[in-house]
């Protein structure tokens, strides 16, 4: 029997581009328990506002500041 390896936590992550392979990373994330907030960033409010009502990211920022407060940003 193996043992899969311990991968450190994400205190705050920023996805950009919250569509289907953002989001899916987000959601795997948060499944895993290994990310603690997320940071959406994307061009139109839409998919923001979508992403967070179904619990894929926290908020929606600019990429300034996701740049600013993000340990990890996905591209």
């Amino acid at each position: 029997m193996t043992t899969s390896p311990s991968f450190p936590s994400i205190d705050v992550l920023a996805i950009v581009g919250v569509g289907l392979i953002g989001g899916s990373f987000a959601a795997a994330l948060r499944k895993a328990g290994r990310v603690k907030r997320v940071l959406g960033v994307g061009r139109r409010p839409g998919p923001l506002a979508q992403a967070k009502r179904m619990g894929l990211i926290d908020d929606a920022v600019s990429l300034e500041e996701a740049a600013r407060v993000a340990d990890v940003i996905f591209l």
